[in-house]
């Protein structure tokens, strides 16, 4: 029965989850507006009134105020404005929120208003975000071209690849050595390589600007082959992901980038400024990452490749026969299997993606109480899962809409935080279970039973009495 639950309640995550819970009524929203100290997912909801978007910004706590701006659903009205507030990082925020298309009376200029209300901003932070910021019009966001800061035009140049021949051309002549850096590193492709700029790039003090020169297709070979002994492996990488590679070399390269990836503890301990070290760590990270597009073009050359990476690369395409596909889904490595699944999940059987879901590595340091699934699996597979050794399984059978009473009980009392977190949300869990994991002993189960749409108003009302509100 609603309100004989347990009242050793952790108050803190309550609050926080019942700020999240979309059945909360408007009423409650007000309540928990007056907290003392305001509470950001308030005003990240989807649903908020005018007058409770006036409270947000009239009582003008940074934090709210700046997750009110990233709140996708804010009208555009509100949202210019956030656009002329005296803080530089909510100002920006609004930028990052988007241009507020989601309010039925948003005119169609509205995100043109916006840029052209802060492209001209005093903050350094604010045209920064709009140099990153894609749906800037083409126009306006060429004048960061000439913006008096240095680190406003490199931004530019990294974030805007697609950037028209005027504004590339500024920033390739940019009398600042680092944006010149930043705009060859982006606009390699259209560039007419001749000997002196060949001779200029390679002896350019940045590996990324000489990686760049080692992935252009019209190197010259002797060029190539000085590159190929560059000293950095962020350059050497280049070489490798290449399609004329010679396969010794491709081999000698990936051997020597996996080989020397350092730790955290050799990054602490390099006495170089963390210069090659930090390149061996980036270069590693790029690896792993790595998916030219010549190899997914010739996916089927490549399911056998010795390199994680262009098996991954292979699996991104919708081309393969049947048994490649079946020999991704796998892949002994994880990256391949996800990218195979992710390319063709029609073509993975209810046993497959079981396995494939058994042996997913899940970083339990990270967001260890959520758990996401890598496929979609169905009822009889969740329902078996609710009564697996593996506590992820277990709170994967959540996932379940038609979970019977008496497993999602039954997961309610689990030993695990993570799989009574995932079940606290649950339509079929009881109402007095429900309520029982709001004295958890764990906050993100208190969190989460707080958030559920399930919660009895009587218990959201005693919850915001309990905090004093």
């Amino acid at each position: 029965m609603a309100g004989d639950g347990p009242r050793n309640v952790t108050v803190v995550e309550a609050v926080k989850g019942l700020a999240e819970n979309p059945a909360l009524p408007p009423d409650m929203v007000f309540r928990l507006l007056a907290r003392p100290r305001a509470l950001q997912a308030v005003a990240e909801r989807p649903d908020l009134t005018d007058a409770m978007v006036t409270e947000i910004i009239g009582r003008d706590d940074r934090w709210q105020v700046h997750a009110l701006a990233l709140n996708p659903w804010l009208c555009h009205r509100f949202r210019m404005v956030l656009a002329r507030h005296r803080d530089p990082g909510i100002r920006a925020a609004v930028i990052v929120g988007g241009d507020g298309r989601t309010c039925p009376e948003t005119p169609r200029d509205a995100g043109r208003r916006l840029f052209e209300t802060l492209i001209d901003d005093p903050a350094r932070e604010v045209r920064e975000t709009l140099a990153r910021t894609e749906g800037v019009p083409a126009d306006l966001r060429a004048r960061l071209a000439a913006d008096p800061e240095p680190q406003i035009r490199v931004m530019l140049a990294r974030w805007w690849a697609q950037a028209p021949a005027n504004v590339r051309d500024v920033l390739l002549g940019d009398p600042d050595e680092k944006v010149r850096s930043a705009a060859f590193c982006a606009y390699f492709s259209h560039l007419d390589l001749d000997e002196p700029l060949i001779d200029l790039l390679a002896r350019d003090p940045d590996s990324e600007v000489r990686a760049g020169l080692a992935a252009r297709p019209d190197l010259p070979d002797p060029m190539l082959s000085v590159l190929t002994r560059d000293p950095s492996p962020v350059v050497r990488l280049a070489v490798f992901a290449r399609p004329d590679t010679p396969e010794a070399v491709r081999a000698a390269i990936h051997a020597d980038i996996t080989e020397n990836a350092p730790t955290l503890d050799d990054l602490i301990a390099a006495d170089d400024g963390y210069g090659l070290v930090f390149e061996y760590l980036q270069a590693d990270s790029a690896l792993s990452t790595l998916r030219p597009a010549w190899v997914t073009a010739e996916a089927e050359r490549h399911v056998d490749s010795p390199y994680p990476c262009f098996r991954a690369a292979a699996a991104r395409s919708t081309a393969l026969p049947i048994q490649a596909v079946r020999k991704l889904l796998d892949d002994p490595d994880e990256q391949v299997r996800i990218t195979m699944v992710h390319t063709a999940p029609h073509l993975v059987d209810a046993e497959r993606a079981e396995r494939i879901e058994r042996a997913h590595h899940w970083d339990r340091h990270s967001m260890w109480w959520e758990y996401e699934p890598v496929l979609t699996h169905p009822a009889e597979t969740l329902r078996r899962f609710a009564v697996d050794a593996e506590p992820r399984l277990r709170a994967m059978a959540c996932d379940d809409p038609d979970l019977s009473a008496d497993l999602a009980v039954a997961l309610a009392k689990d030993p695990e935080a993570s799989v009574r977190a995932a079940v606290a949300g649950h339509r079929s869990l009881p109402t007095p279970n429900l309520i029982a994991l709001l004295g958890d002993d764990c906050e993100h189960v208190v969190h989460a039973a707080a958030a559920s749409p399930h919660l009895p108003v009587d218990e959201m009302d005693r919850l915001l009495v309990a905090a004093g509100l």
